[in-house]
């Protein structure tokens, strides 16, 4: 289990790019299409402005991970596993979640290091 939990983490901007391209293709399910899965979380970068801009440019709007939570994305499922904690290095702060497809299963950790890695499979 994550040291305590925190809503303030980095920004993914890969995860979020590439979010950005599943909504676009109109292949997640109603419960996600148009939402990025992020923390309440404000960055003072000219990076995490661009986002938040892009984000309110294309009608995007974001939802706060919550450990355990599901959502469906066509025939895989996406659950998230971890918000992590308060942790000094930001990139621990990444949203952890795994993607499932049949029999396959997919761990996505963001940037997280090995800290953050170690909680998640504890």
């Amino acid at each position: 289990m994550p040291p305590s939990i925190s809503q303030n983490q980095p920004l993914n901007t890969t995860a979020v790019a590439e979010a950005q391209t599943v909504a676009e293709e109109k292949k997640l399910d109603s419960n996600l299409r148009d939402t990025i899965i992020m923390p309440e979380y404000v960055k003072d970068t000219a990076t995490y402005h661009d986002i938040v801009d892009a984000m309110k440019n294309k009608g995007y709007r974001s939802t706060v991970p919550v450990v355990g939570e599901k959502y469906r994305l066509g025939d895989a499922e996406l659950t998230i596993i971890s918000l992590n904690g308060t942790y000094s290095d930001p990139n621990n702060n990444s949203v952890g979640i795994i993607l499932r497809h049949g029999k396959r299963k997919l761990l996505f950790t963001g940037d997280a290091e090995e800290e953050a890695e170690a909680a998640i499979i504890n």
